[in-house]
């Protein structure tokens, strides 16, 4: 049977973003920037590969497990919390304005990035019921970490390049940053958020409170 490649639009049901938002990989000399989330160099490409592989069976898990939206998203971000740097993506997705923030605020919004995150994807795993994951490659980039390679296959037979950023500079082996097809979580989220921000002319309450709202 032939696989069909996935469309950008699809893009293995991860996000619908143009390839603009993109700018900012380093794959084009040669490795995939960190964009903000800074790695070590301590994680094997072994245990990357075995984590990813892991990782993914977790997520896939949700997705057959039956439950409702609700509770899918809840599984969702209990595997954030413990899989994802999500601390790390969200402080990076934020910019500047993480760096001028209170204690306060800063606990507000990475709670608040949290919800957004699980809402916006934790809702979606009917497109993951039944695929498929294969790890393809997984290279070394030392300080940057490991980037593993993968091509995952939905239900319907569409397929996408995914590679996993994987580090543990926290002493934990997390993901780092995900890209499908080329198109960044963590630069994507970024340009979101930024315009989010913008929107609310630089008030971070603002867009803690609109990060809350997300449904």
């Amino acid at each position: 049977m032939t696989m069909k490649p996935v469309s950008p639009k699809t893009a293995l049901g991860f996000w619908r973003l143009s390839r603009r938002h993109a700018l900012g990989l380093c794959a084009a000399s040669g490795g995939l920037a960190f964009l903000g989330v800074q790695a070590s160099a301590a994680v094997s490409v072994a245990d990357a590969r075995a984590f990813v592989a892991a990782t993914a069976e977790e997520l896939f898990s949700i997705a057959r497990s039956g439950r409702s939206v609700d509770e899918q998203r809840s599984a969702f971000r209990a595997v954030l919390e413990r899989r994802v740097a999500i601390d790390a993506i969200a402080r990076a997705c934020l910019g500047i304005a993480w760096r001028s923030a209170d204690g306060t605020q800063k606990k507000s919004y990475l709670d608040a990035f949290k919800h957004y995150v699980a809402y916006k994807y934790g809702g979606r795993f009917d497109e993951f019921r039944n695929a498929k994951l294969e790890i393809t490659n997984a290279r070394d980039f030392g300080e940057r970490g490991v980037i593993v390679e993968s091509r995952g296959t939905l239900g319907n037979g569409e397929t996408a390049v995914v590679e996993w950023g994987v580090s543990d500079r926290s002493g934990t082996v997390l993901i780092s940053n995900i890209v499908v097809e080329g198109l960044s979580l963590v630069t994507s989220e970024r340009e979101l958020i930024g315009g989010m921000l913008e929107r609310n002319r630089g008030n971070l309450d603002g867009l803690i409170t609109d990060l809350k709202a997300t449904s």
